[in-house]
């Protein structure tokens, strides 16, 4: 059985294809999300310790040029989410 609960009353479904769900987003709580960003350049980032298993054996071995291409991806993302005014602002330092 799976259940669907927001605000409203439970209902009970015997297949998830039953679910026929209208909704109001006036249900649901606000979440407080972060309206700012700020983003540091990977210019001077590298692997020099080992602080988790995961990085065993990565010391050095950071290649640069794609962790600046994700950076400035992620970068583009949130450039475009503040040009929509999802977020307030993109810091970067």
């Amino acid at each position: 059985m799976f259940f669907l609960q927001a605000m409203i009353p439970v209902q009970t479904f015997q297949r998830l294809s039953d679910i026929q769900a209208e909704f109001n987003v006036e249900w649901f709580e606000k979440r407080l999300e972060p309206q700012k960003v700020l983003m540091c350049s990977p210019d001077y980032f590298d692997i020099i310790d080992v602080k988790n298993p995961y990085m065993q054996s990565q010391t050095g071995k950071l290649n640069k040029a794609i962790a600046i291409q994700q950076w400035e991806q992620l970068k583009s993302i949130y450039e475009d989410w503040k040009s929509k005014n999802v977020i307030e602002d993109v810091v970067v330092i």
